[in-house]
This record gives C-alpha cells, structure tokens and sequence, in this order.
C-alpha cells in the first residue's frame, strides 16, 4: 500500500470446527504479493490470485507466490530459530544443512552492549578534564561500523570508586565530573541521582565489563554483516555483543562462518522488518535463535582455506547485501565455507532465500 512505509501483512483465519491445537498435518499458506496490488486487473485479483490462496495451493509466477507448510514443518522451523517472516521463502535446503548448524550462545554469550540512561555523563565530550583511569574506550555508534573489522569511536567515563575515595585520592577531575549532574534532572524534571540509581552501583556508575568480541546491529538495514572487534572493547547499547565463551573459542573462524551466505541468511531470518524497512531485532532472539555452522568439525586446512578466502573482505567496506554477495571475493569465500561442510550445492538455494527475504523487507522503500 503506498500509504504505509511498511510491509503489510494479511491474515487469514479460519475457524476450527472445535477448539483444539493445530494437528501436525494441518497447512497454512504464506503468500507473497509480487505486484503492487494497483497494478493488477481486477480480474487478476478475483481469478487465481483469490481462487489460489483460498485452496491453499503451492504456486510461484510473476504475480504471487505461495508456500504451503504444514503445522509440523513451521514447529520444525521455529525450533530452528526462524521467526515467521522467514516462512515466506523457500527453505527446503534447511532440513539437510541443519545437521551442521549449532546455536552461536552455545560459543559466544549475546547480550546487549551498556545501557546506563544518561549519554551526556557517560559519554564525556573533549575538555572533560576527568583522569585516565575512569576512562575506557568504547564503540557507541552503529554509524561508525563500516566494515567487518571494528574500533572503538568514544570515550566512556567508568567509576566505580565512592566520591569520598575519589577525594581523598585527589582525584578532582572525576570527582568534578559527578558534582557536575549531582543535581542534575532528566528530560522529565526527575533527579538524575534518582532515576540512575541500580542497586549494587553508585548512581553514577558505569561498569566496563560488558566487553564484546564481536558485535551484531539491533536494526539493519541495507548492510548485513556481523563485525569483529579489533581488541575487545566495551560496547554501548546501540549494539548487540558477542563475547565469547572461553578462551578455546576460534573467533577468527567463528566471525567468517557467521558472514557467510548462512550466517546472513540468518539474521535476515529472525527478524521482521520495521518501519522504512528497518530489520527489527534483537539481544533475546540473538541469543535463542542465532544459528551457525560448527566451527569445531572441519580440518586445520578447512580453516585456513576459509581465513584466507575471507581475509580481502575485512579489508574494504562491506557493501549492501544485494551487491555485496555477488562480489567476486564474496562468492569465493561462500563457496569455500560451503564445500568444507559438504554443502555447496545448496548455495544458490541459501542465496535465493536470503534474497527473497531482504527483498520483501526493503520493498516499502522501492
């Protein structure tokens, strides 16, 4: 509809003879619209377009295209981290890929980075005069992500010593710092001392121990990637982090397997897209639904054949999706991930699903 910056979704119930679950055999339809409904004839509409999604029958053609599953595969799916969204394309290639695929928290906790309430305290501009120690270098925009390799673009002010230690330190700079919002208000007139207060912190603490390895975007839109890092840093709110587990866990694999054609497709998967075709997620669904390929089956040379190939692409910015995965460097590193799990033939498959889906989402800005 052109009155809607939104993907408009219709549903269709139909009422059970008696109340009761759904049986597994029981089918539901996820039709895809592929022309604007003012540029189809009435009689379009009122003919296969109506008659097709009322008997619920399997089609693709230039006008629509229907999947029909049934209650069982869409449990299968789910259980597999896909959010609904996802069901509008065709994953078949999924019940043979999934054997390899584990859940990423299983290597990394996802959370989301700091949120502490107040920007301008924790986040101090230059002239700040607050001492060294109470400050820690942070990745607070999304903005500033431009390629699959990230550095800290802020400085966070980080002080978990009490104001009477602080003075008797002499530390004056930080300690000038908190006077300064002491008796500060919010944007609704309430006390910043009031509304910061968190049990187990003083009230104008920031921890910095929300340290990420990687971190993944709360609302993609044209870009989607999952950036490492170059040291681990703390991270803002604005940002969704990856920390790994151990010390055992290969980031360096982890970070290329989870920017491969799957890793992708499953970002794209778990979300649903927003207003101005934002691509809602976030720290939750990450953490419950993420999947990727086990980087813990394939041979020392699978690996280093898969760093090699992804090396070029930390080295230049990472395009939109649609021209991204058909760069050259792109399309090598794909097939390399793919051909080390036993997995090539399905990428055009991968591929096309990832495609459908980022196209739906983006077409409220066609």
């Amino acid at each position: 509809f052109n009155n809607a910056d939104v993907v408009t979704t219709i549903t269709v119930l139909e009422r059970r003879l008696t109340p009761c679950l759904p049986a597994a055999d029981e089918t539901t339809a996820f039709a895809v619209l592929k022309q604007p409904l003012d540029a189809l004839k009435n009689e379009e509409i009122k003919g296969e377009i109506a008659d097709t999604l009322v008997l619920r029958k399997q089609l693709v053609n230039d006008n629509l295209s229907i999947i029909v599953r049934q209650h069982g595969d869409i449990e299968r799916l789910e259980e597999l981290g896909l959010e609904w969204p996802a069901l509008f394309a065709d994953l078949e290639w999924l019940n043979d890929v999934a054997p390899h695929l584990v859940p990423t928290r299983d290597y990394f906790v996802i959370n989301r980075g700091e949120r502490r309430g107040w920007d301008p305290m924790f986040y101090p501009e230059s002239g700040h005069g607050i001492e060294p120690q109470y400050l820690r270098p942070v990745l607070k925009t999304p903005r500033s992500i431009t390629g699959l390799i990230a550095s800290p673009d802020a400085t966070a002010f980080c002080c978990s010593r009490h104001i009477g230690e602080l003075a008797a330190n002499g530390h004056l700079g930080a300690l000038t710092w908190i006077r300064r919002f002491e008796q500060g208000v919010n944007k609704t007139g309430k006390p910043l001392a009031e509304v910061l207060a968190r049990s187990g912190y003083h009230w104008y603490e920031m921890r910095d121990d929300t340290t990420a390895d990687l971190v993944a975007f709360m609302n993609y839109d044209e870009r989607i990637f999952i950036a490492k890092l170059r040291e681990r840093s703390f991270v803002n709110q604005r940002l969704i982090r990856l920390t790994r587990r151990s010390q055992d866990v290969d980031t360096e694999l982890c970070h290329a397997l989870l920017n491969s054609i799957l890793g992708i497709f499953y970002i794209e998967a778990m979300g649903f897209g927003r207003g101005l075709a934002a691509l809602d997620l976030s720290s939750n669904k990450l953490s419950s639904g993420f999947r990727m390929l086990d980087p813990v089956v394939i041979t020392a040379a699978q690996r280093q054949q898969i760093l090699n190939d992804f090396a070029p692409l930390l080295t230049r910015r990472v395009l939109p999706a649609l021209a991204e995965i058909d760069q050259a460097d792109r399309i090598r590193f794909d097939s390399t991930v793919l051909a080390a799990y036993g997995l090539e033939r399905y990428y055009d498959s991968i591929k096309r699903a990832f495609c459908n889906l980022y196209r739906i989402r983006r077409t409220v800005k066609q």
